[in-house]
């Protein structure tokens, strides 16, 4: 994935959410599945990369730590969380901007 890309993703879907996480990192690989499940459920584009491979990403979004999930809506971030995740939240912020959208 490079930055171009995803902007235009971030742009033409209603409601993406990023997922930046690091090959060392155990939490990252735990959380994954539950935050691409809460995404899945409610048919949310969602996308995943590593931060060692995506920079460019990285820095345009001031990603400091993994795991890092960004949400954005009709292409603005909406949404934030970096290191210490709740699932609970981010599935609470995917049902209001859906919701809102309706």
């Amino acid at each position: 994935m490079n930055l171009d890309k995803l902007t235009k993703i971030i742009k033409d879907e209603e409601i993406v959410i990023l997922y930046i996480k690091s090959r060392s990192c155990s939490v990252c690989t735990e959380l994954l599945p539950k935050v691409g499940g809460a995404a899945e459920s409610e048919k949310i584009k969602f996308i995943d990369i590593y931060i060692e491979d995506n920079r460019e990403i990285g820095s345009k979004y001031n990603v400091f730590t993994a795991p890092t999930i960004i949400m954005f809506v009709m292409g603005k971030e909406v949404y934030r969380e970096g290191r210490f995740l709740r699932v609970s939240e981010l599935k609470d912020k995917i049902y209001k901007y859906k919701e809102l959208l309706l």
